[in-house]
């Protein structure tokens, strides 16, 4: 197994281990999933746009004939790691909100950073590291803000 099969088979574990996390906690679990699958939908359809306009690539992913973007990152991390997010921030206030937010878009724009600068998993084009956090920052607070919404309609 070469390096960058090791690195993704650890995200792949890793991420399992969030989803065990979230999964275990049964009050939520329906918006634990709508998190989940709306974030994986919003991120793989982002990141194709992102792609197509050449913004970043990803040299090596999942069946590169298929899909552009690296689909385990979009449809499996990324969501998982919104969820633990929204399971951590469901309670807290405003300013616990934004504080956890940004620290965790600060924990993602760290990862990708190593990424970018030790494998092939993702190249910036025309993308920085600085419009990664603004965009994981950004992320985490529109779905948290749509699931806030949603619970008082509901």
């Amino acid at each position: 197994m070469n390096n960058i099969n090791a690195i993704i088979m650890c995200v792949v574990l890793f991420g399992c281990i969030l989803a065990a996390f979230w999964w275990t906690r049964k009050p939520g679990l329906r918006d634990w999933l709508l998190v989940f699958f709306l974030t994986g939908v919003l991120a793989n359809v982002q990141a194709m746009f992102y792609v197509h306009y050449g913004l970043f690539t990803h040299p090596y992913r999942w069946w590169p004939d298929v899909f552009a973007t690296n689909v385990m990152f979009d449809l499996f991390y990324f969501p998982t790691f919104i969820v633990l997010y929204n399971v951590t921030s469901r309670h807290s206030g405003p300013k616990g909100i934004v504080g956890q937010a940004v620290l965790y878009a600060a924990a993602m724009t760290f990862v990708e950073w190593l990424l970018v600068r030790f494998t092939d998993l993702i190249s910036y084009d025309k993308w920085t590291i600085g419009t990664t956090a603004i965009t994981f920052l950004t992320f985490l607070l529109l779905i948290r803000s749509f699931m806030s919404w949603l619970r008082r309609v509901d």
